[in-house]
């Protein structure tokens, strides 16, 4: 149940809105006359964890600025569901699409900061910000939303309750931020070590009856020669080759398959429905997507016999092909069909089909992933040609050895996507315990209540009620000074 659906508040707490503890601050300031107080704006706050992870300086801003100091509370009113709400360790200015909550005497500023990053007060938020571009809650509608008020002494203590157990949590986190990059390091090791023989020695070891791969060559040798194609390639240079165990053999990916790109075909050509074109923005890392969708009508199937996919062809973009270390390559699925090659993606055409996943398992190995960088041409839109592709050498094992290869690399690889995911599900249940935290903390189940503790230690304690008169008389001073102040 949400804090604004509690009917019962802890003894000795009220419920009160936020306007009645709290009011913007009205102090504004040319950056000019300060130009070296730092500046604080929405960019420099982090959403979601209460920090400020950068600021400028006060030369930077145009106009009038609200002038903050150490403590006071600034809260994000544009966009509000981005929950940037921040208590700054130094002075300065800040945008005018912050709220600035001065420190006060009677308030503890950082249980006001944690309430106003709660889900219930930031979907409140978010149900009544105006605007559509720049949608923005104003102070007048967040005024209203009550805020359950424990006396001070007990704000302190939640307080540290809440900043112990999000410091426990932070450290799960950091810890847990560094796995995605651990197990990006181990798929390359084990992609790396499948390409070069480390994978499969013990296998080796146990089948030293297999021949080598310069048979399996010299059969596709005379599978292309049956076909009359004719293939020229560059000789591969023996100072570039790195050692492979003695059964394999370097070759050329154009002496294992043939590369077949789609062509240009014009928006005047495209249909509402029928045969889907697939173009570059549907090949990403390891799977074809359909976000994007253009159709050609049913009859270019028979138009352009040669352009049409069946799954289990191997795609790959030829234009940006790399993200990072990451290649644009993927199998065509059952569901992907029917579907049509479009220009700069391209397909590639293996002379012995068993090849196909071993060559899948080595393109996306750091070998040729830094191979292929090196030859990409153009600056925007780097892109590389079929004649340089089909030159990358390649180390080529026995086709027994190949299978091994992609039976353990499939395993290993599985497996750092299941330590992903549970990495994934770890972080979603850290970000659950904040919110439980945080709910713990609001209705008084964290710490013990300052009047449980009175009757412990056998002493009288001040409610809120007599917290909220001096708030408010504080309030009240606040506001006839700034009724008789000059505008």
């Amino acid at each position: 149940m949400g804090m604004q659906q509690r009917s019962e508040l802890p003894e000795g707490w009220v419920s009160v809105p936020l306007g009645d503890l709290i009011s913007p601050s009205r102090e504004k300031i040319e950056p000019s006359d300060t130009p070296d107080l730092k500046y604080v704006g929405l960019e420099h706050i982090e959403a979601n964890t209460c920090r400020i992870i950068s600021s400028g300086i006060a030369s930077d801003a145009k106009s009038t600025k609200t002038r903050f100091r150490i403590g006071d509370v600034l809260y994000g009113k544009l966009r509000p569901y981005l929950n940037k709400v921040c208590i700054p360790e130094f002075e300065g200015i800040c945008s005018t699409d912050i709220i600035v909550f001065n420190k006060q005497p009677n308030l503890n500023n950082r249980y006001l900061m944690h309430f106003l990053s709660t889900p219930e007060f930031v979907d409140y938020a978010n149900n009544n910000m105006s605007g559509v571009q720049l949608p923005r809650i104003s102070y007048q509608k967040i005024s209203s939303f009550r805020i359950p008020l424990p006396p001070l002494a007990e704000q302190h203590r939640i307080v540290a309750a809440i900043e112990a157990l999000f410091a426990r949590l932070d450290a799960v986190e950091a810890r847990l931020d560094r796995v995605p990059c651990i197990v990006q390091q181990f798929r390359e090791a084990v992609l790396a070590a499948a390409c070069d023989g480390r994978l499969t020695e013990d296998w080796r070891e146990e089948h030293s009856e297999v021949e080598d791969a310069h048979r399996l060559l010299l059969d596709i040798a005379r599978s292309i020669q049956k076909t009359n194609s004719s293939r020229k390639y560059h000789k591969i240079n023996p100072e570039e080759l790195s050692d492979i165990p003695k059964t394999w053999k370097w070759t050329q990916l154009g002496c294992l398959l043939n590369l077949t790109s789609g062509i240009a075909f014009k928006k005047s050509e495209y249909s509402q429905q029928g045969v889907k074109l697939l173009q570059i923005a549907n090949v990403t890392f390891g799977k074809i997507i359909w976000e994007k969708q253009a159709f050609l009508p049913d009859n270019y199937v028979e138009k352009y016999p040669d352009l049409v996919l069946k799954s289990g062809d191997l795609l790959m973009a030829l234009n940006r092909p790399l993200l990072g270390d990451n290649l644009k390559i993927a199998f065509l699925s059952d569901e992907d069909e029917p579907a049509i090659l479009y220009q700069r993606v391209g397909r590639f055409d293996f002379y012995c089909t068993d090849l196909k996943k071993y060559i899948y398992t080595f393109l996306n190995s750091p070998l040729f992933i830094e191979e292929l960088r090196t030859d990409l041409r153009g600056v925007d839109q780097p892109f590389i040609t079929k004649p340089n592709l089909l030159s990358k050498k390649i180390s080529l094992p026995p086709l027994p050895e190949q299978h091994e290869i992609v039976r353990r690399v499939d395993a290993l690889l599985a497996l750092a996507d299941q330590i992903e995911a549970k990495v994934a599900a770890a972080k979603e249940r850290t970000e659950a315990l904040r919110q439980s935290i945080l709910a713990q903390a609001f209705s008084g189940q964290l710490v013990p209540t300052e009047a449980e503790l009175a009757r412990r230690e056998g002493r009288e304690y001040e409610p809120a009620a007599v917290l909220l008169e001096r708030i408010t008389a504080e309030q009240n001073h606040l506001s006839g000074r700034r009724a008789s102040s000059p505008m």
